[in-house]
């Protein structure tokens, strides 16, 4: 485990005090302790301002965007300062290619259940978006912002949900093995 000195990245074995986004932490061996008074860190929900030039109507396609920014629960995963602002941004330029608000999956801190519903599981391929398209019809668009971890013994990485733990990431997050199976099983 290393430490990243930017204030927002946290590992078990460093011993640093850091500021972020009011929130003042210390890092001790094996333990993450908030101060009792520290104010929850803030998120930006806004993204730069773009501007997209409008699309022709796509009235069957279908978005998935998800903005992992919050991680919960007793663990060392850091948070993602602007994965709700990405997050908003991208489902701005998916309305610009004329995906109807309708139509888009629009998730924050999404958590493994909310993942396993909307694209199904190592079981089931047909979550939410899956009933939500259209066979031979729907486009379909996926976006996440968020941790992804790397390839576990089995040699899969994973979507990192905001209640996933680190220390059982091949339990709690998402395979991407899994994402791109059911994907590929959408009509």
């Amino acid at each position: 485990d290393s430490c990243y000195g930017e204030g927002t990245t946290y590992s078990k074995n460093c011993w640093e005090a850091y500021t972020c986004s009011g929130t003042a932490v210390s890092l001790g061996k094996d333990s993450l302790i908030q101060t009792a008074n520290a104010q929850s860190p803030k998120f930006p929900d806004s993204p730069i301002e773009v501007s997209f030039s409008p699309r022709k109507k796509q009235p069957h396609a279908v978005a998935v965007v998800i903005g992992n920014a919050r991680y919960l629960g007793e663990n060392d995963i850091p948070n993602v300062t602007p994965a709700y602002a990405d997050a908003s941004g991208v489902k701005k330029y998916f309305r610009s290619l004329g995906v109807r608000e309708g139509n888009i999956i629009f998730l924050k801190d999404a958590s493994s259940a909310q993942m396993r519903n909307v694209f199904g599981n190592e079981q089931d391929h047909r979550g939410k978006l899956y009933n939500w398209v259209k066979p031979e019809i729907s486009n379909v668009y996926v976006y996440y912002a968020g941790h992804g971890a790397p390839a576990s013994t089995e040699g899969t990485a994973y979507l990192v949900p905001s209640d996933a733990t680190n220390e059982s990431i091949h339990l709690t997050g998402y395979p991407l093995a899994t994402l791109y199976k059911n994907l590929s099983q959408i009509p």
